[in-house]
């Protein structure tokens, strides 16, 4: 079986539709900034689902949303 991630390089379409969603997802963060669960290691840190994807970003003290480094992660039982 192939991974996902090698299935999203030889499919465009649905490496497409995968990072639309993505970008949908994340999009309920300008209205709800909090809706991401505090990471447990490191509190100053939210991460957001996105089906078996983890969006994670950090709340600034303004409450404007920075992701400077984003981290998309295909989720397992022992990521995250």
């Amino acid at each position: 079986m192939k991974s996902t991630t090698t299935s999203l390089r030889d499919n465009e379409p649905a490496a497409y539709r995968t990072v639309r969603g993505i970008h949908a997802r994340a999009e309920i963060l300008l209205t709800f900034p909090e809706i991401g669960y505090r990471y447990r290691e490191r509190p100053d840190i939210r991460v957001l689902l996105f089906g078996h994807y983890r969006i994670a970003y950090v709340l600034a003290p303004e409450r404007d949303i920075e992701i400077s480094a984003c981290s998309i992660l295909r989720s397992t039982f022992d990521a995250i």
